[in-house]
């Protein structure tokens, strides 16, 4: 007897490729737009690996200064980044396309940590929404599909535990201390804006800023609950939604590219059908 399970996802994998694709396609023109893509980088002599041991590797193989000290290699290389999604919109069910951008994807992730001297991390779990399109049979896509919805809830969860554990969640003022700090620029060189008013408003009620942080932090807790139950899915939604607004407006951080690919790994697969019969293209009437 077969025991393998069907994903509900796998008749869906034409839809969310296409959908996945036009995001990091997007994404690309986010970087582009923040002049971070390797042609961008006006071959740079700085990087930095710290103690990760994937940078340390990029590092002595020595493929960083030939994507990008060559304008050339940079130029094909930025090219392929933007080609093999658009591919992928053509031919959604091509595997091998998905494995070629997905090696490129990573590649250009771990160039860009490299060279602008900060370990981001916002690009990777946009990187694990991409493997699944390697599978050649759809089965084994919805599976994995189903499996990088566990590693989104892990991405938030382990957040909120690493608060319990390392104190923010214990300490009372952590919520101002680290507002102050990422706004601190914005102000300086903003004094007269609506936002520098609120930010000022802010600072003289602590305690809204620091009620308002641990209530984040137990928003990035309820993903824990996506390891048990699907049930709850639309709520994770909105909770990633009110970490993405209050940490952009209130941090200083901004990781559209993380938050885009999560509400994609969390929709529902009656959702992917309505999509896909909304944009399916219907047969013309013959008459009889």
């Amino acid at each position: 007897m077969n025991n393998t399970r069907i994903s509900a996802f796998s008749t869906n994998r034409v839809v969310i490729t296409r959908l996945v694709m036009i995001h990091c396609i997007c994404c690309l023109l986010l970087r582009a737009y923040s002049h971070t893509l390797p042609m961008q980088l006006a071959q740079p002599v700085q990087h930095r690996a710290g103690y990760n041991i994937t940078h340390m590797l990029y590092n002595l193989s020595g493929i960083g200064p030939w994507l990008t000290g060559n304008a050339v290699v940079s130029a094909l290389f930025t090219g392929a980044l933007f080609l093999f999604p658009l591919l992928l919109l053509a031919f959604p069910r091509r595997s091998w396309l998905a494995v070629v951008f997905m090696l490129l994807f990573l590649l250009f992730i771990v160039t860009t940590n490299v060279y602008v001297n900060f370990n981001q991390h916002y690009l990777f779990l946009l990187w694990i929404g991409v493997l699944p399109f390697c599978a050649r049979r759809d089965s084994t896509f919805g599976l994995l599909w189903e499996g990088a919805r566990y590693y989104a809830c892990w991405v938030y969860g382990s957040t909120f535990i690493l608060k319990l554990i390392n104190g923010a969640m214990w300490q009372w003022d952590y919520g101002l201390m680290t507002m102050k700090e990422q706004i601190a620029e914005y102000v300086f060189l903003n004094p007269g804006t609506s936002l520098t008013a609120l930010y000022t408003w802010l600072i003289r009620h602590p305690d809204l800023v620091n009620i308002g942080q641990k209530l984040v932090f137990l928003a990035e807790g309820l993903f824990l609950v996506g390891f048990f139950t699907r049930r709850y899915d639309r709520l994770l939604i909105a909770s990633g939604l009110i970490i993405f607004i209050t940490t952009s407006l209130f941090a200083n951080v901004f990781f559209i590219e993380q938050l885009g690919i999560m509400i994609m790994l969390l929709l529902s697969p009656d959702w992917w059908v309505a999509l896909k019969n909304r944009f399916r293209k219907r047969e013309p009437v013959v008459a009889v």
